[in-house]
């Protein structure tokens, strides 16, 4: 098969599949959920850190926690998490602790609070939340699978980028805009 049908057979499958529509609504939701918190948090360091070398050990280290609390999430975690609680408990844990988070970042706005915001994202998108959604594939035929997979995890993904960077900008914009700065 070619290319282009894969895609056209995927896109079937998503538009007569109430579930896959859902599944795709939800990956574009948290690509622009994503998007906020990583601005939020990239935002709130930019702010405390005014040396690259600052900016650069407080990367390295966030990234070195995320990587390693997401291991040990998915590996420890995710396993007797889906036992106890199926996968709508599990993948549920990621907008439940991100929306808590999110709120407590917008309220009170500080780098840790956007971190804790960005991190918890991280953390439990590629684990908890993957190891759930995974698993909502496994109804699906092996040949519309792997074109609607495609479409959801990486389009829908990079779809839910793009609305999350354009909500972005009109935030700088307005912030930048010389209306904001006479306030």
């Amino acid at each position: 098969r070619k290319a282009g049908d894969k895609g056209r057979q995927g896109i079937g499958t998503i538009g007569e599949d109430g579930d896959r529509r859902q599944m795709g609504a939800t990956i574009v939701m948290l690509g622009a959920v994503g998007v906020l918190v990583d601005y939020g948090m990239k935002a709130e360091a930019d702010a405390k850190y005014t040396d690259s070398a600052g900016l650069l050990s407080f990367f390295a280290a966030f990234y070195m926690a995320t990587s390693l609390l997401t291991f040990f999430m998915q590996a420890a975690v995710a396993k007797p998490l889906l036992r106890k609680v199926g996968l709508g408990g599990t993948m549920a844990v990621l907008p439940l602790v991100l929306a808590l988070n999110a709120g407590l970042a917008a309220v009170w706005t500080r780098l840790w609070t956007a971190t804790l915001a960005r991190g918890s994202q991280t953390v439990l998108s590629s684990s908890l939340f993957r190891s759930g959604y995974e698993l909502l594939y496994t109804p699906i035929p092996p040949l519309k699978k792997r074109a609607t997979k495609a479409l959801i995890d990486i389009a829908c993904n990079r779809i839910g980028y793009g609305l999350g960077s354009v909500v972005v900008m009109a935030i700088v914009a307005t912030a930048a805009s010389p209306e904001a700065a006479t306030r």
